[in-house]
């Protein structure tokens, strides 16, 4: 199992979740189970990254919209299997957890 929670936000750039990505891919063996959460970008003004500002605000330096995240993973060898989505808990909003597979 591959286990990723608060990490793709505070990454500074998609490329660098697309090396993770591949990285659980390598580490799982087939038929293994990841689970990584993302914060999701609705494609407004407010939910979209801020590169510009890592010191005073590292969780908004990467977000996905929830069909890029999914194609990312699929173009990766993982296979996309579900995702929920938390529009807003206790700690933050925006949320989506990937459950993917390797084939």
């Amino acid at each position: 199992m591959f286990l990723c929670l608060y990490v793709f936000e505070v990454l500074p750039t998609p490329e660098y979740g697309e090396r993770i990505l591949r990285l659980a891919h390598r580490m799982l063996a087939p038929g293994g189970l990841a689970l990584i959460q993302i914060k999701y970008d609705e494609g407004r003004w407010l939910t979209r990254p801020r590169r510009r500002s890592y010191r005073t605000g590292p969780a908004q330096m990467t977000t996905y919209a929830i069909p890029e995240f999914w194609k990312l993973a699929a173009r990766v060898g993982l296979r996309p299997e579900a995702i929920e989505l938390v529009p807003e808990n206790e700690l933050d909003e925006r949320y989506a957890y990937f459950f993917l597979t390797r084939p």
